[in-house]
């Protein structure tokens, strides 16, 4: 598992949650949210940030009060072109008709505090979209690592094969472990509503997405 620490030590107790994460899918994975839209999508890019305008879908009752909700997908494809190249491509979006954003409605206990301050729901909202940005920086050192094994290893088609089949493997692996991420940043923020976890959280994920800067996405990973 490609998790580097401070999350591998916090994830691990999740393990017996995410189980051997088999894949049924081949390549191509993504959460909900396949045939976005540029208009009703926002892609994730360094020094964009989430509005509250962008949250657009209504409010969602549920067993405990929620003011704000994210929704992003971190899709996967790859193919092969007619000149046998491979194009291998992961894109971050966070969908603005599935999320929303509604500081003023259910409030309970300190949630007030909250209401008082929206952009720090904003905040928390931002690192969920954030940490969807790390599973796709993950995602793609995974397939720079196959992509140099194959150029430096003999072309045995039994052995391409398995290859093949353990990176498959290892990305459904990095979406599942993003799922028990964001359920535990909540946890641990009860939804952004304690600011200390809420900052060590913020510290974290930035720490490791400058680690791994070179994977970052870029403007034309959503076109």
């Amino acid at each position: 598992m490609i998790i580097p620490l401070p999350f591998s030590q916090y994830l691990r107790p999740l393990r017996g949650l995410i189980g051997k994460c088999l894949v049924v899918f081949g390549i191509g994975a993504a959460h909900a949210g396949w045939g976005q839209t540029p208009g009703n999508s926002v892609c994730w890019q360094e020094n964009v940030r989430l509005r509250q305008r962008d949250f657009t879908a209504s409010p969602e009752a549920g067993p405990e009060p929620l003011l704000a909700a994210t929704h992003a997908e971190v899709r996967v494809w790859s193919f092969t072109t007619a000149e046998q190249r491979v194009v291998f491509t992961v894109t971050v979006r966070f969908l603005k008709d599935k999320s929303w954003f509604d500081p003023g409605g259910q409030t309970v206990g300190n949630s007030t505090s909250v209401v008082r301050n929206p952009d720090r729901l904003l905040a928390h909202e931002q690192l969920h979209f954030d940490i969807a940005e790390l599973t796709a920086r993950r995602i793609r050192q995974r397939h720079a690592t196959y992509q140099a094994t194959r150029t430096t290893q003999p072309a045995d088609p039994l052995q391409a094969a398995l290859r093949q089949a353990q990176l498959r493997e290892d990305i459904q692996c990095l979406l599942e472990d993003r799922r028990a991420l964001d359920d535990l940043y909540d946890a641990e923020t009860t939804h952004g509503l304690l600011p200390e976890p809420q900052q060590q959280w913020q510290l974290r994920v930035q720490r490791e997405l400058l680690a791994l800067q070179q994977y970052r996405s870029r403007e034309t990973d959503c076109m």
